[in-house]
């Protein structure tokens, strides 16, 4: 179930805006995942592994693919520090 939480996360970010905006507001990790929490994404680490296997697989582009690895480094950056 979590990694369903990280799968919506990723395509949500695509066009939420204030969602972007609410997670550049955190300050730190543990603001930042009370954050989401407190709005349905539960997660950790190896849910965004997980997630990131599973729409690995659908990629149909090299551009696709970059893009999903982009968003999982970014989100990894943000919830370690």
């Amino acid at each position: 179930m979590a990694t369903h939480h990280v799968i919506k996360l990723f395509n949500t970010i695509e066009y939420d805006y204030d969602l972007r905006e609410k997670i550049y507001e955190c300050n730190g990790s543990n603001e930042l995942m009370s954050m989401l929490n407190s709005i349905g994404y539960y997660f950790d680490n190896d849910d965004i592994d997980n997630a990131l296997n599973m729409m690995h697989i659908q990629c149909k582009t090299l551009e696709q693919a970059e893009n999903l690895f982009h968003k999982a480094d970014w989100l990894r950056y943000l919830i370690t520090h």
